[in-house]
Order: C-alpha cells, then structure tokens, then sequence
C-alpha cells in the first residue's frame, strides 16, 4: 500500500495545529502531528509499504500543483488534517482531492469532528485520538491480514481509547525538509517538538483536545533520546510546541541534566502561562539556554478573566522581579493578551498598556477572542455571535462588536512598542539581525493594517 499523509494548501503561509491554526509571519512551522503519523505508519505498516509526506504549504504549491503532485504520487489512501480558521477554503480543496483519489479521504481535525456529517461524503473523520486509532488499525491489518483499511479505521475511532503520545520514540526528520522550516528570530536548523499533549486548564476561549482537560507527558526516555536525535542530525534550536513548557519542572530538571552530561546544548523557544513562572522555573529555563518565552497572560481585567476561566493570582511585583531575571538573562518575552468585545472597553486597553508598561517584556499582541464552537464561551454567548455552518464554517461575534478592532490593535501596537524606548531598540536590535524575517513580519503588518478587511484576531 501507498500512503500519503498531506499537509493542505493554501494561499498563505498558514501554521496547522489540531488545536489551532494561525498565520505564519517570519516563521515557519512544520505540521508536526502530522510528521509524527507518517512516522507511525511507517514503522507499523508491512514491509514494502510506501509512506510519504508532502507539505504543500512549505513547497508553496497551489491547489493545482498539489492535484497535479497527488495525481502522479497515485497514493492508496490520504491523511490530512485542517485547520480552524482556514476550514472553508480547505473544504472546497478536500471536495477536488476526493474527486482523483479512489479512496475515502482519512481526515483529521477539530471542525470535522464537531460536524462529521459535512465530511463524511469526502472521507473517515478523526478527531484528537487520530495517533492510537490510526496506530490500532494497522496492527489488526497486520495481525489479521485484513485489507479494508478504511473499514477498521471507521470501527477503531467508535471505541473509547486515550491519546499515547509514545506510540513513537520520535519522528523521523527524513519527512521533512527541516531547514525550510523557521523560528522566529533564530539561527540555524530548528527542531520543533511536544513533550506534552493537551492542558489541564479549562480557559472558556480554547478548544478542548486530546484528552480533553488532561495533559499527557510523553516519556522521558524518549523526550531524552530525541534530544540526542536532534543533535545528531544538527539541530541547534529546539522550539517547543506544548500549550505550557513549564508544566512539569522534573522533566526540565531531566533534560538540563541529559545535556549537561552529554555535553549539549541548544536554544529553547516555547509557550507558557503566567503563574506556571516561579523562580527555580526561571532558573531551569535560564540554564536550558531559552531564548524566547511566550506568555499567556490574555487580560488583567478581573470580569473578562471570570468570563475566561483564568484567574491569576500572582502578586505584580513578584512577577516583574521574576520576568527582570528573563530578561537580564537575554531570554525575549513575548505577552499574548485577549480583548473581549461583549465585556471590554477601550478604557481595558489602555489599563492593559499601563500594565504592561512596568513589566520588562519584548513583544506583545492584542487580539480579539474568537467564540469557536464547542468552547464554553460560545455556549454561553450564542446570542451575540453569528454562525456560519456548513460549507462556509465561520463564526463571529456579531459586526458591531468589530466597529473599533483596527483602532483598538493600532492604538495598542503603537503605544506598546513606540512609547517605551528601550522597547523600541530592542525591536530594531532584532529586526536588523534578522532581515529576512523583519521584513516578512513588517510587510504584512502593514499590509494588514493598511488593506484588510478584517474580522478574525490580528496577523500579530
């Protein structure tokens, strides 16, 4: 058998997560659940078994190149996954992909699986337990010599199983082209990875994955040894893609310790919350070598953190010390925070602004909730959002709650980065270090700025 594993085109560069989907702005990421399930059925399938993988976004192939590029490959059966945000678009390419495939379409992602429905025409949908079914199936191929390979997977993902993130030690980097692939404002070959699936939290804004509210470590041998990998194959940054880096301090413990008896050493990009920054945390993450730390902080509004489910209780001054000993260490810090249409004001703003003032951090964003489906923010407020379903899948707050949004993101961006000068140089610092990513991220802020007609949460 031939399997393909596909990463959808688009007309951007656009990063896939199950969890997520965003715009790819100076950076590039490669779709690594999907990397990981090439892996999966590679070292699971028979002998004599062909598994591709085919990146359309990082080949800049449009939707005919792809066609034309499937049409040739003539695969047995396909794998892709969609996006969020980018959902409508992806349909109407899935509906010309199934049309020259003779198999169902195997298809991954959140939307799909709220609505299967809709996509039960193009194929099999999978949701976030697509690695053990699609793991599950090929094992009772290969144990009972079945052939209808889309049969067993449409009995497999019917059964109650939890999510294994150590199906696999790792994946192999023979499926991607590694060095297309991109951090932001770093140098070198990167390896972008999870050491976590999922999140203990229940934030009313975020979609629920995985194991729903759990978080599943993968083992620490095998984060260990493909750390090895890495610097094997001359990886010199590690981005990782966890919801919250920081969650288990053993393992940072583990892994400063792996490479300070192997003698290696790398530059750390990853995601965290606010309250999950403690002093020894700090410290792990200083001697790990981070480089940059992404904060979800979302409001300081005590109303819209209710609404959110996400209630710091951090003492400011504490949290300035913590972030002035990031800082003095040369790690970037980035905030990402939320403006709530239903419930917020452009006084919230600049409360916000006066906030962030006072904390040493590099780079900050101001976005606008988006109420997703399935979440519990759009359960509560679906009087005030309009829903499109199928085929266009979008959904937004009702068109009045947009009047300010480019006021409100103009005035926050201009008076975060151009009010504070030390701020300023070190956005200069950066971007003249890193042309080539200053300019993409430049270009199309302003082109956003400037042309779009925009209703989603900024390019930022």
């Amino acid at each position: 058998m031939k399997f393909l594993v596909l990463n959808l085109p688009y007309q951007s560069k656009i990063i896939r997560k199950y969890s997520c989907s965003y715009f790819a702005r100076g950076f590039l990421y490669p779709p690594v659940e999907l990397v990981r399930l090439s892996t999966i059925i590679e070292e699971n399938s028979f002998p004599g078994d062909e598994v591709l993988f085919y990146d359309a976004i990082v080949e800049n192939h449009d939707e005919d190149n792809c066609i034309e590029k499937i049409k040739n490959i003539q695969p047995d059966y396909i794998f892709t996954m969609t996006s969020i945000d980018f959902i409508s678009s992806e349909l109407k390419f899935i509906e010309k992909l199934r049309l020259c495939v003779k198999n169902p379409l195997i298809i991954i992602g959140y939307i799909p699986s709220l609505y299967p429905d809709d996509f039960s025409k193009y194929g099999v949908v999978l949701d976030g337990n697509f690695e053990t079914i699609v793991y599950n199936s090929l094992l009772i191929i290969k144990a009972e010599q079945k052939a209808d390979f889309i049969e067993i997977i449409k009995n497999e993902r019917l059964k109650r199983t939890e999510h294994n993130p150590d199906l696999i030690v790792h994946y192999n980097l023979k499926f991607i082209k590694n060095y297309r692939y991109k951090e932001l404002f770093s140098k070198g070959n990167t390896g972008f990875t999870y050491w976590s699936f999922g999140c203990p939290y229940s934030c009313s804004f975020c979609i629920k994955t995985y194991n729903q509210h759990k978080v599943s470590f993968r083992k620490t041998e095998n984060i260990l040894q493909e750390i090895k990998y890495f610097a094997e194959n001359g990886i010199k940054n590690i981005r990782l893609l966890d919801d919250n880096c920081t969650l288990k301090k053993t393992l940072l413990k583990e892994v400063l310790k792996f490479q300070s008896e192997n003698g290696l050493k790398f530059n750390y990009y990853g995601l965290t919350r606010i309250d999950l920054l403690d002093n020894e945390v700090v410290d792990l993450l200083i001697d790990l070598n981070f480089k940059h730390i992404m904060i979800g902080l979302e409001t300081i509004n005590e109303n819209s953190g209710r609404e959110y489910n996400k209630i710091f209780n951090i003492d400011f001054e504490q949290t300035k010390l913590i972030l002035k000993k990031l800082r003095k260490n040369k790690v970037e810090i980035s905030i990402f925070m939320l403006f709530n249409p239903l419930t917020e004001q452009f006084t919230d703003i600049k409360n916000t602004l006066s906030y962030l003032r006072n904390l040493p951090v590099s780079f900050a964003s101001l976005s606008y909730v988006i109420p997703y489906p399935g979440t519990d923010i759009f359960k509560k407020n679906e009087q005030n959002i309009e829903v499109q379903n199928y085929p266009e899948f979008r959904w937004r707050w009702k068109k009045d709650y947009y009047l300010n949004l480019k006021k409100n993101e103009t005035y926050f961006l201009k008076n975060f980065y151009f009010t504070n000068p030390d701020r300023f140089i070190n956005l200069i610092r950066l971007f003249l270090k890193y042309p080539s990513q200053a300019f993409d991220i430049f270009f199309d802020s302003m082109k956003y700025l400037f042309t779009s007609n925009k209703e989603r949460e900024d390019y930022f």
